[in-house]
């Protein structure tokens, strides 16, 4: 068959999408990897108008339960209540690092690497009373994650200034040693811990979106890598708008070097890749060793955790061991934005789509460690376990309607399960309109009503477009007809611990 017969099975158009079931799910997924590759292109598309208004190998019903002895360890709780109704938009109510590029830096000894065979450190919620009375850091009753080994607070000597960190044990998907990278502020104590998205790699197929990447890493010089990086200096990033609520903060930045979405424990070999390591999980662990530590001493700064893509679902995935470091320091639950990474629910996420990355990047070892309802009913339940262990956690999904790149990871996850819900008949010319609409509804919907004992809150901005991300992809504006429509009052209303007020802004 030829690349022209196969791209003809699954036409991504605003008019419509059509899957022929003929084809098999390999040469489907296949296309996905097609999809990927050419849709990147499309991530700066702009918002366009349309003319209506409105488990191990698990099978749909049975699935494997999680490690019970890892979860037992690694889970935490909160009690549960009520929380706020949801409205129509417009929302809101009323240590001594080397700042230099790589090969220089911080030389920590983090401790062994780890293997297959070894789950990364998990997440304990309770301490021992009489650890407590010794300890002179940290809430009483809660003990720091036994992975947190913090380390000498990083000193910067410069302001506004990118500088890459090398950290002990942090590797690439190759091998090569990573880190992290930073922006210092003078001029507020808030912080952005930023989670970069960017190729994929969990099976043979999918490796290729992304072999640049797989093979090389960041590259002999990873601070050039970042300068040369596009996302460093527009949206959340430009310190020269003052529409930017993240105008003034200090930016700390984690590669996805791992092609992993930050989340995944294991060891590969692929005959598209050769040897692989992909252990993004813990390497957020090490990072956080330094990361915290140079942020915890103020309890009063606000620190939001972010990540676009597939940096979205990593903000997501690592959120609860990020929060639970920074609460022991005693902080609020940190905010929380997944920025064009939605993770939706069965059916419009598959059950093949769910075993796909739950095998190719060992999640029972890190995401269900503390998640206990994600093996059977789906990883968008991080988000419910998210207001359930972090009172107060204030949680945002922001995505387009017809977002293309994760139209076409989807189709990559799962063609047959997937794509057909992304066709929706309506009742005038062209007849069909080709989008996530249905299944991002359905996880608002979902979202709005999570249930968080301190007063927290989910809440999702929708709207109108092709365009890959928000946050980094355009500019930050008021109002109805900006790049992202109300992105400005949606982000303002979320920070705003004291409005009660803030609700999902969803396009009809």
């Amino acid at each position: 068959m030829t690349l022209r017969q196969v791209l003809s099975n699954l036409r991504w158009t605003r008019r419509g999408a059509v899957v022929r079931a003929s084809e098999t799910l390999n040469l489907s997924r296949l296309l996905g990897v097609f999809c990927v590759a050419a849709l990147g292109a499309c991530a700066a598309t702009g918002v366009a108008d349309f003319p209506f208004d409105e488990v191990g190998d698990v099978d749909a019903t049975t699935p494997e339960e999680p490690d019970e002895e890892s979860t037992d360890e690694l889970r935490g709780g909160a009690d549960e209540e009520d929380q706020g109704d949801d409205e129509n938009i417009p929302p809101g109510g009323e240590g001594d690092v080397q700042d230099n590029d790589a090969g220089d830096g911080d030389d920590q000894d983090e401790g062994e690497e780890p293997t297959d065979d070894e789950p990364p450190p998990g997440h304990p919620e309770e301490s021992d009373p009489e650890d407590d009375e010794d300890s002179d850091d940290g809430l009483p009753g809660l003990a720091p994650p036994d992975w947190y080994e913090p380390q000498p607070p990083i000193v910067p000597s410069a302001y506004d200034v990118w500088s890459f960190h090398p950290v002990d044990g942090m590797r690439c998907a190759n091998g090569q040693q990573s880190g992290f990278f930073s922006n210092f502020s003078a001029t507020s104590d808030d912080v952005l811990i930023f989670f970069l998205g960017g190729g994929i790699c969990y099976d043979e197929v999918s490796c290729l979106t992304d072999l640049n990447m797989v093979l090389n890493g960041l590259g002999p010089d990873p601070l050039a890598w970042w300068m040369s990086h596009g996302e460093r200096h527009g949206g959340i990033f430009n310190r020269a708008n003052p529409e930017n609520p993240f105008k003034g903060a200090s930016y700390i930045v984690l590669p996805h070097c791992t092609v992993d979405f930050h989340v995944g424990h294991k060891s590969s070999s692929y005959l598209t890749t050769g040897p692989i390591e992909q252990y993004g999980y813990r390497n957020v662990q090490l990072a956080m060793n330094h990361i915290v530590p140079t942020f915890a001493a103020n309890p009063d700064r606000s620190i939001t955790v972010a990540g676009f893509s597939a940096g979205g679902v990593g903000a997501m995935g690592n959120y609860h061991q990020i929060a639970r470091a920074f609460e022991w320091h005693g902080h609020l639950p940190p905010f929380l934005i997944n920025d064009g990474g939605p993770v939706q629910r069965r059916p419009f996420f598959s059950v093949n789509s769910h075993n796909a990355i739950r095998h190719g990047w060992n999640l029972p070892e890190t995401i269900e460690a503390w998640c206990t309802t994600c093996a059977e009913h789906g990883y968008h339940e991080v988000l419910a376990e998210i207001h359930r262990l972090h009172p107060g956690a204030r949680t945002s999904q922001i995505c387009s309607y017809s977002d293309t790149v994760v139209m076409a990871l989807y189709t990559l996850f799962d063609a047959i399960g997937n794509a057909p819900h992304f066709v929706e008949f309506i009742p005038h010319f062209p007849f069909t309109f080709t989008s996530m609409r249905q299944g991002l509804r359905d996880l608002a919907a979902w979202g709005d009503e999570l249930v968080n004992a301190g007063g927290g809150m989910h809440r999702s901005l929708l709207y109108y477009g092709e365009r890959h991300g928000a946050l980094t992809a355009g500019q930050i504006t008021s109002g109805p007809n900006g790049d992202t429509p109300w992105i400005h009052e949606f982000l303002i209303a979320q920070l705003n611990r004291s409005d009660p007020f803030w609700h999902s802004s969803i396009a009809p």
